[in-house]
């Protein structure tokens, strides 16, 4: 009931290609469309939930969400069907952010974060590209893990290009808490501090499987609340694309910390109402 009637049909479940033994054919599955361990689920109320009167409500409360399945099998048996909900198919990355891009989707929100083999490097450049030609955005999470670059070495890097060419298409979301300060269990944003914003993603309300109020912590669900920022201000100006957009997010943030742009709080906290 959360989402009723803003689920475009359009939603689907990605490819995932796998392979049963080293000398096996390849083999294609798709796990359906919809949420099994309720991830997804809390990270689409942060961005646009319903404003119901109910528990809480998300920032682009309006919008229509166009949800893609990325996950990748829980194990891959000899024989028999598979089952989704393992760890999140990297693979899938490129092909969802282009049909995201065919489908209208304006704001794209990445919540995982991971490394790539080389062999899907100019997939993830080319889909990021993409991105950019049609004045679109990725909000991504930094990582949970303490300390760790969420850009170098990631698929982010691959995403955004060794010149940083599509850089200006792109943010990152880093949480604090309720206090505004930084969390421990933060990653950072490397070489993109300057294109992440910080929100208050820990211990906040959200929605779960069977739509009732859930607890939830981590970068997982700042991305969220930027993406849907993204969304409202374009339903507000829609002349505007991601580059745009995502410039005026960045200039209207409230600077959190040491004076200027660092790897603890990058930018400043997303002010919304500024924006």
């Amino acid at each position: 009931p959360e989402f009723e009637g803003r689920i475009s049909d359009d939603s689907k479940s990605m490819d995932f290609v796998f392979a049963r033994c080293a000398t096996c054919a390849p083999e294609t599955v798709t796990f359906g469309k919809g949420d099994v361990d309720g991830h997804g689920t809390a990270v689409a109320a942060v961005a646009a939930g319903a404003k119901n009167g109910k528990g809480m409500h998300g920032v682009a409360y309006d919008a229509t969400i166009l949800s893609l399945r990325i996950d990748s099998a829980e194990d891959i048996p000899e024989t028999g069907d598979l089952r989704g909900g393992g760890n999140p198919n990297l693979a899938a990355v490129s092909p969802a952010l282009v049909y995201a891009v065919d489908k209208g989707a304006f704001a794209m929100n990445l919540s995982i974060n991971g490394s790539s083999s080389d062999y899907f490097a100019a997939d993830l450049l080319a889909a990021m590209d993409y991105v950019r030609e049609n004045n679109r955005l990725v909000v991504q999470s930094v990582s949970n893990w303490p300390g760790e670059d969420s850009f170098s070495g990631m698929f982010t890097e691959q995403m955004i290009g060794e010149d940083m060419v599509n850089k200006d298409w792109f943010l990152f979301g880093i949480r604090v808490d309720q206090n505004l300060r930084a969390v421990d269990g933060n990653g950072n944003p490397g070489a993109l501090a300057d294109r992440t914003l910080s929100v208050v993603a820990n211990n906040i309300s959200s929605i779960n499987l069977d739509g009732e109020t859930v607890i939830v912590d981590g970068n997982s669900f700042a991305a969220p609340a930027i993406a849907g920022a993204a969304a409202l201000l374009k339903q507000y100006w829609p002349h505007l694309g991601g580059k745009e957009i995502s410039r005026i997010l960045l200039d209207t943030a409230r600077d959190l910390g040491e004076p200027g742009v660092d790897l603890i709080y990058g930018v400043g906290l997303l002010d919304i109402e500024n924006a």
